[in-house]
C-alpha cells in the first residue's frame, strides 16, 4: 500500500484504489471521493479500451487542432485524453497504452504536460 501523502506524484499508468470500499479512479484526491476514507492505494494501469474518439476543432489557445480524444477504460477507470499525433485511426473497441509526456497546452503563461495514448502493441 502506498500513502498518498508520501507519494503525490500523478503518473500517467497509476490509479488509485481505496483500501476501506474498492473504489478506483485516475486522478489525485487526498481522500476517497466515495467513501471519505484516507486509507489508498496506488496501482499501475497497463491496456485500456477506447470506448469513444472525438475531435474537437474549437480548442482554446494553445492547445493543437484539430486536437483527437478518446475515453478508454483501463482497469475499473474511465481516462480522457489526448490521442498522439503518430496515432493514425483509433476507434471504440481498440486497445491503447499511455505514452510519454507531451505538451498539451503551451502559452506566454504557462506550458502544460501530460499523457497522450497510443496504440497498444502485443
Amino acid at each position: 500500500m502506498t500513502s498518498l501523502r508520501a507519494d503525490r506524484t500523478d503518473r500517467a499508468d497509476r490509479a488509485y484504489r481505496c483500501v476501506e470500499c474498492t473504489h478506483r479512479w485516475y486522478y489525485t484526491k487526498p481522500i476517497c471521493p466515495e467513501c471519505g476514507s484516507d486509507t489508498i492505494e496506488t496501482y499501475d494501469l497497463d491496456v485500456g479500451t477506447v470506448a469513444s474518439v472525438t475531435v474537437i476543432h474549437a480548442t482554446p489557445d494553445g492547445v493543437r487542432s484539430p486536437n483527437r480524444l478518446a475515453l478508454a477504460r483501463f482497469d475499473g477507470v474511465g481516462v480522457l485524453a489526448q490521442v498522439a499525433d503518430s496515432v493514425d485511426r483509433l476507434a471504440a473497441g481498440d486497445e491503447v497504452r499511455f505514452a510519454d509526456n507531451y505538451v498539451l497546452r503551451e502559452t506566454d503563461a504557462e506550458v502544460i504536460t501530460g499523457p497522450r495514448l497510443v496504440a497498444a502493441r502485443r
